[in-house]
């Protein structure tokens, strides 16, 4: 019995001690839960703080750049970056065009400062270089490019961007033996600045919304345009089409495009031999005016779709293809403006092919039937 009653009370013993380790377990495991708390408040405030800055430093830029923008006009294009150091880029941003944080805070103390100027917030300036170039490469590549006339310290930024998304790629291409396609905005202005000789134009593969005049100016000599992920103006179509006009052969639009964009871009085609097209709900039909003798192919999508063309034997040597998909009744009477053509061929889906009762131009042409 006795050895029995020392059993039991060193069990009681190790009891108390178990309960006292449980009890500073608990205490552990709250101070844990309320730093987890602390923690998760933290990274709130952050991202919160973080949104608010590149909030503040796009706004920044839209109000330095607005009034240059007002000057130059819609067709005016911002010169980007050409190389990765600022003794390259000089003679694009002039000293006219940056102002430090000093020279405006002296302007704003001597009240000489526009009433238009706008007060720029000092969370901007308080961002280290490796920050600021963090917020500015999230930035759309065109606002980015328009952040360099900022100040000094912003271009040395962009410029240092650049330079790193330059060395990147060569990099890549010394690994792989060849160029990749461009993934980013600044991926493809970079490749159409380095190959003098680009032949074909195609959106960056991990963007849906790449502003087409990053690169309308400096595209010349191309043989085939894809535009689909690209956001589009009738100044930069214009000027790529101007820059091409003797040279681009194939041309592939996005649904959406609006009539006047499609006449600012045909009109100066003159050897343009296929398209691929999806006029507008609302389209008048005047585009097809435009169309050059040159076109060999014509594909039309119905309005605010994008498929892809339906494959039909080759292009003719002479007279002009036609194929339609879910094309409309006035889509249909407005192919009468392809009378100026000699259209040797006419394909169009099931869905309307009983609607059309008269070739376009009156002339026996054949009709292949697509289901």
């Amino acid at each position: 019995m006795t050895g029995l009653k020392e059993e039991m009370a060193g069990l009681k013993g190790e009891m108390d001690v178990l309960k006292q380790d449980m009890t500073k377990l608990k205490e552990e495991n709250t101070t844990l839960h309320s730093q987890v708390v602390l923690l998760q408040q933290a990274m709130v405030e952050e991202r919160s703080t973080r949104q608010v800055v590149v909030e503040e430093l796009r706004q920044g830029v839209r109000r330095r750049a607005a009034p240059s923008d007002r000057l130059q006009g819609d067709g005016e294009e911002v010169a980007s970056p050409k190389a990765d150091t600022c003794d390259k880029t000089s003679d694009t941003i002039s000293t006219c065009d940056v102002i430090t944080q000093a020279e405006e805070e002296a302007g704003l103390a001597r009240g000489d400062v526009r009433e238009a100027a706008p007060q720029w917030p000092s969370a901007i300036y308080l961002l280290d270089t490796e920050l600021l170039k963090v917020v500015l490469s999230k930035m759309d590549c065109w606002e980015m490019i328009r952040a360099r006339r900022v100040c000094r310290r912003w271009r040395s930024a962009v410029d240092d961007i650049v330079g790193d998304c330059r060395r990147e790629l060569t990099d890549q291409q010394t690994r792989g033996g060849e160029v990749p396609a461009p993934a980013t905005g600044l991926e493809l202005v970079l490749k159409v600045q380095d190959q003098a000789k680009l032949t074909e134009l195609r959106a960056p593969t991990a963007e849906t919304d790449t502003d087409l005049r990053l690169v309308a100016a400096t595209c010349h000599g191309l043989e085939k345009a894809n535009l689909r992920g690209f956001k589009l103006r009738a100044s930069a179509l214009r000027r790529l089409a101007r820059a091409n006009a003797s040279s681009l052969r194939e041309l592939t639009l996005p649904a959406g495009i609006s009539d006047w964009q499609l006449e600012a871009l045909l009109e100066p085609l003159k050897a343009l031999e296929r398209l691929d097209v999806s006029p507008p709900v609302d389209s008048s039909g005047k585009w097809l005016r435009l169309l050059p003798k040159s076109l060999r192919r014509l594909d039309i999508t119905g309005s605010g779709m994008t498929r892809e063309p339906a494959k039909y034997g080759r292009c003719p040597s002479e007279g002009l293809l036609v194929g339609i998909k879910q094309g409309t009744d006035t889509l249909l009477d407005q192919l009468a403006a392809l009378a100026t053509h000699t259209v040797t061929g006419l394909f169009i889906s099931g869905s309307v092919f009983d609607k059309l009762t008269v070739p376009p131009n009156g002339s026996k042409i054949s009709l292949g039937y697509i289901r």
